[in-house]
């Protein structure tokens, strides 16, 4: 797994087994986050899903799957999706200059956004449960830099769509990303098998 992983972290990576499903290893991934940071806000984004379990659920913004276990994990907060088909901001690209990311720069380094700063930012570099979701390229990479900026860990899922399943080992490749922490889950569990990982850089030693 670490041989094969986005170039800044291939052969620098610790992969840890901790479960069955992806929800596991979203799990995981925020409580290493949580651990390593000494905070506790996590930033999602609309139109996510990253699994079942409570942190898993309220790191997912699809009402339908969580109105009835409300409420769920605290300071949970969702910005826009870079999805640019229905813009959530009703604007064109190019010409909307990204505002789904100006919107998150915002609430991330305005100092009354009323957000404290957060542990990590969760993202799916492809959207794929209410439709397939392909953001603009740059927006990952803005993203990722926007995150190393301010301190923040970047988990990227790739549950769904990794290991190889769009051209490259990890989607997030597309964008030249390199995040902190990667969970997997279908994407090693092939045909079925009840399998699920995270894949972390060394530096974040629980």
């Amino acid at each position: 797994m670490v041989s094969i992983a986005p170039e800044e972290m291939k052969n620098n990576s610790k992969v840890l087994f901790g479960g069955l499903t992806g929800s596991d290893a979203v799990e995981g991934a925020i409580k290493l986050a949580k651990f390593v940071t000494k905070r506790h806000v996590v930033v999602a984004f609309e139109n996510s899903y990253h699994g079942q379990t409570t942190a898993a659920l309220s790191v997912t913004s699809i009402r339908k799957y969580k109105d009835l276990y409300d409420p769920l994990g605290p300071e949970v907060h969702f910005v826009p999706y870079s999805y640019c088909y229905r813009c959530s901001f009703k604007l064109e690209y190019p010409e909307c200059d990204m505002r789904c990311f100006t919107y998150l720069e915002h609430i991330l380094e305005y100092p009354y956004s009323g957000i404290e700063k957060p542990a990590a930012i969760i993202i799916e570099p492809i959207q794929g449960e209410e439709g397939v979701r392909v953001p603009p390229p740059g927006f990952l990479k803005k993203v990722e830099k926007l995150a190393r900026d301010n301190n923040v860990l970047l988990i990227v899922d790739e549950i769904q769509p990794g290991m190889g399943r769009t051209g490259t080992w990890f989607a997030c490749e597309h964008d030249g990303i390199v995040p902190d922490t990667i969970t997997m889950a279908k994407s090693i569990g092939g045909i079925g098998l009840p399998l699920a990982a995270i894949m972390y850089r060394k530096e974040l030693k629980p």
